[in-house]
């Protein structure tokens, strides 16, 4: 299934976003744009000491944070909760405190537009915002089944991860013991994906219409190219549509297994360069080798994959 209309700036058409609310949004460089800075420090020390890895912004960073400064001065309604800069890209969660006439775009355009205006000063350019940025942002609208704490600390946290990529490739392929609601699963691969706030589960259940199967492959890929991590088994043909669709897109997976790794376990090889790029996990329920695959399995996985997307919101 190919979308053939943008997904990145695609604004959610059940949401008000002239009211109060609360956003993770992300807005990244158009392509030609120096990098807003580079990744520096060790994943030898944890995010929040000293030597912990960080990103020392160039001139568009620079702007891109004095023109953080200047927009909460000048619309006070919009709280600042957390921002991280990325070498292309920035996160930020903020609190929209006030229902008024302004649509959160035009908030955005106004920021964007602030910080233009700073980096055309610094380096004596005339550059328009989208010579800067790509056209629009993304968003996530926060509800209240969402751990704003959790949002928080996975944004704070984006240099470790990103750069624990670079420094520590071989974190992503070995096997580790995940604690689930105080079971224990057998775990593979990049499992900073577990902690992500934001995932989909993908499940194209036996008695969707036509109608139904269509839609849902929709909001995954939607979903996925906003930034969710898909977590799913995977099972059916729909279901694989949907992951090579994802994985074509750069998009992050959880895959759900039931059989056990085995002592000398390695995914087959395009699993394993997924693994070795932090671009899947695999978590196995640990049934013994040459489980057959019946309808009940699949529906336990299935269960595994929305009880994570709850638990770590």
């Amino acid at each position: 299934m190919n979308l053939t209309h943008s997904t990145y700036d695609k604004r959610s058409l059940h949401h008000d976003y002239y009211d109060r609310f609360i956003y993770h949004i992300i807005i990244k460089k158009r392509d030609g744009t120096p990098d807003f800075g580079a990744m520096r420090g060790s994943v030898d020390f944890k995010p929040g000491e000293k030597g912990a890895p960080y990103l020392f912004p160039f001139e568009t960073g620079k702007s891109i944070i004095d023109g953080l400064k200047i927009f909460e001065k000048r619309f006070p309604e919009i709280r600042k909760f957390q921002y991280m800069l990325m070498p292309d890209h920035l996160h930020l969660i903020i609190y929209k405190t006030v229902k008024n006439n302004i649509h959160l775009d035009e908030y955005i355009t106004f920021l964007k537009t602030i910080i233009s205006s700073e980096y055309n000063r610094k380096s004596g350019t005339a550059l328009s915002n989208e010579e800067i940025f790509q056209e629009g942002y993304t968003d996530k609208a926060l509800y209240d089944k969402v751990s704003l704490d959790a949002w928080i600390k996975y944004v704070r946290e984006n240099p470790y991860r990103r750069v624990m990529i670079v420094q520590r490739p071989e974190f992503f392929k070995r096997s580790r013991c995940l604690k689930i609601d105080n079971e224990s699963y057998e775990a593979y691969g990049n499992l900073f994906l577990y902690d992500n706030p934001d995932k989909f589960a993908v499940r194209v259940r036996r008695v969707f219409t036509a109608q139904e199967v269509y839609l849902h492959k929709q909001q995954a890929i939607v979903a996925a190219q906003r930034g969710s991590v898909l977590i799913s088994p995977f099972i059916s043909s729909h279901e694989k549509e949907i992951r090579k669709e994802a994985e074509l897109k750069n998009s992050k997976i959880i895959l759900i297994r039931h059989e056990e790794f085995g002592e000398r376990f390695k995914p087959p090889k395009h699993d394993f360069e997924l693994c070795s790029q932090g671009k899947l996990l695999i978590i196995s329920l640990g049934l013994p080798k040459g489980t057959e695959l019946t309808y009940a399995i699949s529906t336990r996985m299935n269960e595994l994959a929305y009880r994570i997307c709850d638990i770590t919101r």
